[in-house]
């Protein structure tokens, strides 16, 4: 979701699906630099064969790749932003790393833990759909840190 409202939010051309990268795919541009955004078709646990492909293709370095993923164990709609570090037990960071071979690369970890945690299995919380108001909590969230903390992270 937060991949889609940044693609909004730049006016990025249409998703579409790339096979070969495991991935929708769509493109635009943040302050004169053209942007690729994806989203990996894969299980999330298998999300960095679709980040390796990017970056192949494209002969990125891998500063020049940002990631974006849920957190369970960070508070609902706060953000944490890291230019590198290890994958937090997080497994589709893990699958990124063990495919790039490395963890340098950035990370934005957005938190979506609430009470309802503590009462289902975690399977279940990181696979269950977000009510009304944490979606209305969420693209405010969204909207918020993007404009904030773009130029940041694509530095």
């Amino acid at each position: 979701m937060a991949v889609e409202y940044l693609a909004k939010e730049i006016q990025a051309s249409n998703w579409g699906v790339e096979s070969k990268f495991a991935a929708n795919i769509c493109s635009g541009y943040i302050n004169g630099g053209k942007v690729i955004l994806a989203k990996p078709t894969t299980y999330m646990n298998l999300s960095g064969s679709a980040v390796s492909h990017i970056k192949n293709y494209y002969k990125l370095d891998n500063q020049d790749i940002l990631v974006i993923v849920d957190d369970k164990d960070i508070t609902f709609g706060k953000w944490r932003y890291r230019a590198k570090g290890s994958s937090g037990g997080q497994n589709g960071l893990k699958d990124i790393e063990q495919k790039l071979g490395t963890q340098e690369y950035a990370r934005i970890k957005i938190g979506i833990q609430t009470d309802k945690l503590s009462k289902m299995n975690t399977s279940d919380f990181v696979l269950s759909r977000f009510s009304p108001e944490e979606m209305e909590d969420l693209h405010i969230q969204f909207g918020e840190h993007i404009k904030k903390n773009i130029d940041q992270w694509l530095q």
